[in-house]
């Protein structure tokens, strides 16, 4: 979709007007500006999880992981190799 809009002045901020919906008051964007001058808004999702920081990364015992035979590096029986020194 596109639209023209004008800069406009607000309490002394540039403002770019945006389509408005109901369900977006509220919502962060991540703003870029490209060298030919494209401004680039992105709608920030705040429903995006840090697996990382999750309880559940945090109470994984990895060391029970490297003790599953399932979870072992599996040695190449075929044309799984792809170089004859065994590096991948």
């Amino acid at each position: 979709m596109d639209k023209k809009v004008k800069l406009e002045q607000l309490n002394g901020k540039l403002v770019l007007p945006v389509p408005f919906k109901e369900d977006q008051v509220g919502q962060e964007y991540s703003v870029a500006e490209n060298v030919d001058g494209t401004i680039i808004y992105t709608p920030i999702n705040k429903k995006h999880v840090n697996i990382f920081e999750s309880e559940e990364f945090k109470n994984h015992d990895f060391q029970a992981d490297l003790k599953n035979p399932e979870l072992m590096e599996l040695k190449p029986v075929g044309k799984e190799r792809l170089f004859d020194d065994g590096n991948i």
